[in-house]
């Protein structure tokens, strides 16, 4: 016998295990709109009309019998045709040319409606006389000519001038092109903006690792297709649009797909679903799973709720770092066995809320393997250049906000702590800061659509060989700032370890929040999203926040000598210069560290 809790299980295991999120409408569709306009039959049309590739001419020698034939093309000259031939195709659109023929032809009803030998008679409805005018006499008079000339002159086909003949001897006008253009009537706009409005109804979400590849792209639940949701909009809506006009608009004004990207699970949620879906769990543990379940969601949600809500008296950062980016970058086979050079990038992002991201509000730290690790030292390096670069404004401001994820070995750790508590001390301490963390596997942050967009363009290119490559993309979505150019690290860890206390009352990583203060002495820590939060200190005695100054951080690269010669050889099998090869030996030229892997979390 089923329970009663089987349907709240069954939603809840068919929903996403990330945070869900209205349907939004793109930009950048999921595929590419049609340009009529680029098509090769278009671009002919175009010319066509434009008078491109042709010019005006006499196509006849009438004239040259001493004036008896009625056709009087050798009254125009070059200038009269060239004049006439620029006001035909001075607006290239086929019904205002069509106009101007229409005013050149006289039509009447044939005198002799049947014409030539019995064998090959012919029906003729109508006669046609044809006239240009001749703009080298005041008022543009017509001279009557022969349709051979006509045609050349004007640079159109016979069957053209016959068809706008016909119309106007029938109606008196030229037809009105109905062919091609835009078929959007007022029935089909509204038609397509209740489409619209129905998939927006839908609840999507972002994914994480697979952001490079589809950059933009969020996705709607597994168990649902275009299909399904065209039959729903036919029972909610009882209007009748074809499935093509609802696959059009899905397409064309939405970048969504199905499913989760198998790169981007909770390993949490993956549990809770697996346990639901025990058929030999009795039902009130399942009941408790699945109350867990939607507690550990409501916790992401939660998350990003406070991430997103940003007041004018708050200042709100987000902070990530971004794949290694490996030097050189080559498509040749030998790259696969290799190993690279690192490029680290570390994305600090101005947070103003879901609005788009400005160039501005985006800045790059980067630095080389070469150069130094990838550790909490440097990450709390930059954000102390940050919060430096920014304190005039920061300190007009109620709060300071942070947001990261929770990687112990480069954000979540004393050193960074240290690095708030020292740099709040010393520039901005009557703004309090509350640093925030997601829960594992739901950290989807604004840094991360700011890689997505520098990865889609990384992608574009077969080739890079040196760091500056890397920079000139980067500089295309924000600020860059180059490790010993524009910035310099600190070592935090060796001044923390003086400060802060080896025994702290709280564990870190099971840490929430984390908030400063008063007079910023101390820690307050949760391990949720709500609720009160618990006061620690974790300063050494005798020592003071204001005294905390740690030394400048020497350059240690990581790079051992197996790398090295694996960059070596792959730049030979490249067929780098010589002078690329001297910058890699200056790069690489730096000490190897004999630092523990853990400290350098390279990976």
């Amino acid at each position: 016998m089923a329970s009663s809790c089987d349907g709240e299980v069954a939603v809840v295991v068919n929903s996403f295990d990330g945070l869900d999120e209205n349907v939004k409408r793109s930009n950048r569709g999921r595929k590419r709109k049609a340009e009529p306009s680029k098509t090769k039959r278009e671009i002919a049309k175009a010319k066509r009309y434009a008078g491109e590739e042709k010019s005006p001419s006499i196509a006849c020698t009438h004239g040259s019998d001493g004036g008896k034939s009625f056709c009087r093309a050798n009254d125009l000259s070059e200038n009269a045709l060239q004049l006439g031939w620029e006001n035909f195709y001075a607006r290239p659109v086929k019904y205002d040319q069509d106009v101007i023929i229409s005013s050149l032809l006289d039509t009447e009803r044939a005198k002799r409606p049947r014409i030539g030998v019995a064998e090959r008679q012919k029906s003729r409805e109508l006669s046609v006389k044809f006239h240009l005018r001749n703009y080298d006499v005041e008022g543009a008079p017509l001279v009557p000519v022969c349709k051979a000339t006509f045609l050349s002159a004007l640079g159109v086909k016979k069957d053209r001038v016959s068809s706008v003949a016909q119309a106007v001897f029938d109606q008196g006008t030229p037809k009105k092109e109905n062919r091609g253009g835009p078929r959007d009537n007022p029935e089909m706009k509204a038609r397509k903006e209740s489409v619209r409005k129905h998939i927006e109804t839908f609840q999507c979400r972002s994914s994480h690792y697979s952001v490079k590849d589809n950059p933009g792209r969020k996705y709607l639940r597994s168990d649902l297709n275009v299909a399904k949701m065209h039959q729903l909009f036919q029972q909610q809506n009882h209007q009748q649009v074809s499935y093509s006009l609802y696959y059009t608009v899905f397409r064309e004004d939405f970048n969504l797909g199905f499913g989760h990207p198998n790169t981007d699970k909770c390993s949490t949620c993956e549990s809770y679903k697996a346990n639901i879906r025990n058929p030999d769990l009795p039902a009130d543990e399942k009941t408790n799973l699945t109350v867990d379940f939607v507690i550990h969601r409501r916790k992401a949600r939660k998350f990003y709720n406070e991430l997103n809500v940003v007041a004018d008296d708050t200042f709100t950062m987000c902070f990530d770092m971004m794949e290694n980016q490996v030097l050189p970058k080559t498509p040749i086979g030998a790259a696969y066995y290799s190993r690279q050079l690192y490029l680290y990038i570390f994305g600090i992002i101005r947070h103003r809320g879901v609005e788009e991201q400005a160039k501005s509000d985006i800045l790059f730290y980067t630095w080389l393997e070469c150069e130094n690790k990838k550790n909490s030292n440097m990450i709390a390096s930059a954000l102390h250049h940050f919060l430096t670069r920014h304190r005039s404004e920061i300190v007009t401001k109620k709060q300071l906000r942070l947001f990261s994820d929770s990687c112990y070995g480069q954000n979540k750790n004393f050193n960074v702590m240290s690095m708030l508590l020292a740099d709040r001390k010393r520039y901005f301490s009557q703004t309090d800061v509350l640093y925030t963390f997601p829960v594992r596997g739901h950290s989807y942050l604004p840094a991360d659509r700011a890689f997505g967009r520098v990865a889609q363009d990384v992608k574009k290119v077969e080739t890079i060989t040196l760091p500056e490559n890397y920079i000139s993309i980067l500089q295309r979505h924000g600020q860059v700032l180059e490790y010993n150019k524009d910035w310099q690290a600190f070592d935090y860890k060796a001044e923390t370890s003086r400060f802060v206390k080896q025994k702290r009352e709280f564990n870190i990583s099971s840490v929430k929040r984390i908030q400063i203060c008063g007079s910023g002495d101390k820690l307050s820590v949760s391990d949720a999203y709500n609720g009160d939060l618990t006061v620690h200190g974790v300063l050494k005695k005798g020592k003071s926040w204001a005294n905390f100054r740690p030394p400048i951080l020497e350059n240690a690269s990581t790079v051992k000598a197996a790398k090295k010669a694996d960059v070596y050889k792959l730049l030979g099998e490249m067929g780098a210069s010589d002078t690329v090869i001297e910058r890699y030996q200056n790069m690489l030229s730096v000490v190897a560290s004999d630092a523990r892997k853990s400290d350098s979390d390279s990976e």
